[in-house]
């Protein structure tokens, strides 16, 4: 079965929640459906504890872009890296994936062990399938819901278990994207420390 689609940002409240954005966006196992992945952008809704932010995200196979404001990591787990950049000092840190793998990407949810169909369900106007998702990253097990898109096999949203944040991909644009988004931009320096 292929199914590879998914995203990731870990700042300040994102933390948490952003772990996962590179993770693959799950399969559809109970449908025997299988997805090529697919580049897309959109805007990314975290909701958390502390409110609501929006982020542009895209996703490819070569990895994740997260923009924020003034901020943006790229995950590229082909390389092992995190880029997180600073647009002000024009710095950059370097961060092991393997440590920060996000939670949306083409290639599923890392460090997925096990996935549990839950049924269908309407994420704003897109019919999904619902999967309950255990993975254990950095030693440390989360069970995590999933929606992933029935007709495009897109992760389309990502939730702790007991729904204390979310993040949800809202207005999807599939189609090839400039691989410059996903390499470290020129003239940026690595940050000391």
């Amino acid at each position: 079965m292929i199914h590879r689609r998914s995203f990731s940002f870990p700042w300040g409240p994102l933390t948490l929640g952003i772990l996962l954005l590179l993770a693959p966006l799950g399969g559809l196992p109970a449908m025997g459906v299988a997805f090529l992945p697919s580049d897309h952008q959109g805007y990314m809704i975290y909701k958390g504890p502390n409110g609501a932010q929006s982020y542009r995200i895209y996703v490819s196979s070569k990895g994740v872009r997260i923009d924020a404001q003034g901020a943006v990591d790229i995950y590229r787990p082909d390389l092992g890296v995190v880029w997180r950049l600073n647009g002000g000092d024009k710095t950059y840190q370097e961060l092991r994936y393997q440590d920060h793998p996000g939670y949306f990407s083409l290639d599923g949810v890392p460090g997925t062990t096990g996935e549990s169909y839950l049924g269908e369900e309407l994420v704003g106007d897109v019919r999904c399938s619902k999967f309950l998702v255990s993975r254990t990253v950095g030693g440390i097990r989360e069970n995590l819901v999933k929606w992933v898109s029935s007709k495009t096999g897109l992760l389309v949203k990502v939730a702790d278990r007991y729904n204390r944040w979310s993040m949800e991909i809202r207005d999807i644009k599939e189609g090839p994207l400039p691989e410059g988004l996903f390499q470290l931009p020129k003239g940026y320096v690595k940050a000391e420390g």
